[in-house]
């Protein structure tokens, strides 16, 4: 069986552990919001409301992927409407360069990616948190992962 219908064999019973670095005055209040709403939120998904996406260090990125994360999600603001001036494009810059170390390693860059919302968007929050869900279930669990 070839590795990419092995993965795909995976992703059916595979749930992926998501770590979300979220914002706490954008993406973690419209993660609060869509808790209030009983929107449906991934099944391994761990959110981490930090001050600014700006404050998450690289090291904190690949060090969830080494303690058995399968993907790595920073929920940031949008751009010109970070509290902290530009949080949000010192996030994005360094979610660029953990993706070019990904690649180096021989992992899927993808396991890494970064994404834009405002407080008041939790149905965004929702989409973007699946749609990390279903990149990752492509790529099945992360070779760095414990096994059982």
């Amino acid at each position: 069986m070839g590795d990419q219908e092995s993965r795909g064999k995976q992703s059916d019973d595979f749930c992926p552990r998501i770590v979300a670095f979220c914002c706490q005055r954008s993406a973690y209040r419209a993660a609060d919001l869509a808790g209030e709403m009983h929107l449906s939120f991934p099944e391994g998904l761990n959110i981490i409301q930090v001050p600014c996406t700006g404050r998450v260090d690289i090291v904190y990125l690949l060090r969830s992927l080494e303690e058995g994360a399968d993907g790595v999600l920073i929920l940031a603001c949008f751009e010109d409407n970070c509290k902290y001036i530009s949080g949000n494009i010192r996030a994005r810059k360094r979610v660029e360069y953990a993706r070019k170390l990904l690649k180096e390693l021989g992992l899927e860059e993808e396991r890494i990616t970064i994404g834009n919302l405002a407080s008041n968007t939790p149905h965004r929050f929702v989409e973007l948190t699946q749609a990390m869900t279903e990149e990752i279930k492509k790529l099945g669990p992360s070779p760095l992962r414990a096994k059982p």
